[in-house]
C-alpha cells in the first residue's frame, strides 16, 4: 500500500493531459472577466472542479454576487456527492478527516482509474489521492498558463482546446465499461440528459441525466443481472 500515492499519480499523468488543455481556457476566461491571478488560484485549491469553476469565472462580474456564484457551482458539482457514494468500498478503514481530505480532490478521472483498479487489486484511498494531486498540478499549471495567455485564447476552438473535455471523458470510458449490464443505465442516462436540457436551467440536465441512469442500476433484472 506504502507506493498507491505514487501508483495514484503516475497513472493519471496520460489524462493530465487534457487537463491541461482545459485549464488553458478556464484560466483565459478568468483574465479576461477581471479575476486576479491570486483569486484564481485560490478557486483552484478550494473549489477545484473544471465545469463550477467555468461557470464561477463565467458569473465573476462586479459587484460579486457571492450567494449566487455558490449556489451556482454547488449545483453543477452536485454530481460529485453521487461519484463520492460509489467510492465507499474504498474509505471502509478510513476516518472522517481522512475521507474528507482525499474527496477534495476527487474529479472524474482519478475517480474513475480508482474504482476501475479497486476491482481488480486491493486498493487504498491513498490512489485516489495521488491522482487527485495529478490532476491539481495539472490544471493550476493549465490555468494558471492560460491566465498569462490571457486574449490570445480569446476563442479556444480555433485551437481544439473546446474539445479537451469530451476528449478525457473518451479516454475514460472504455476502463469504466464492465459489459452488457452498462448499456441500459448508460443509454437512460444520455437519453435523459438530452431531453432535460431543453427544460432545465444551466447545466442541472447533467446531474438529471446521472441520478437517471445510477437509478437503473438499482435494478439488476431489468439490466440482466442474475441474483445469486
Amino acid at each position: 500500500m506504502k507506493h498507491e500515492f505514487k501508483d495514484g499519480f503516475l497513472a493519471t499523468i496520460p489524462i493530465s493531459f487534457s487537463i491541461v488543455s482545459f485549464g488553458l481556457v478556464c484560466g483565459a476566461l478568468s483574465v479576461q472577466n477581471g479575476m486576479s491571478l491570486s483569486e484564481l488560484l485560490l478557486m483552484n485549491v478550494f473549489v477545484f472542479g473544471g465545469a463550477g469553476q467555468f461557470l464561477m469565472v463565467e458569473m465573476w462580474d462586479a459587484p460579486l454576487d457571492i450567494l449566487g456564484i455558490s449556489m451556482a457551482a454547488l449545483l453543477i458539482n452536485l454530481r460529485y456527492f453521487l461519484m463520492c457514494m460509489a467510492l465507499h468500498p474504498l474509505f471502509v478503514n478510513s476516518r472522517m478527516i481522512e475521507k474528507l481530505a482525499y474527496i477534495h480532490l476527487t474529479a472524474e478521472p482519478n475517480w474513475a482509474l480508482s474504482l476501475s483498479r479497486l476491482e481488480t487489486q486491493p486498493t487504498s484511498p491513498l490512489f485516489l489521492f495521488g491522482g487527485g494531486v495529478c490532476m491539481l498540478f495539472a490544471w493550476s499549471g493549465g490555468t494558471i498558463s492560460g491566465y498569462f495567455l490571457g486574449s490570445s485564447l480569446s476563442n479556444p476552438a480555433i485551437y481544439g482546446l473546446d474539445f479537451a473535455l469530451v476528449a478525457m471523458i473518451i479516454t475514460i470510458l472504455p476502463g469504466m465499461y464492465r459489459g452488457s449490464q452498462n448499456w441500459l443505465p448508460w443509454c437512460v442516462a444520455a437519453v435523459c440528459s438530452l431531453l432535460l436540457k431543453q427544460w432545465l436551467p444551466g447545466n442541472l440536465y447533467i446531474l438529471g441525466g446521472a441520478l437517471a441512469g445510477s437509478l437503473m442500476t438499482l435494478f439488476p433484472h431489468i439490466n440482466g443481472e442474475k441474483n445469486a
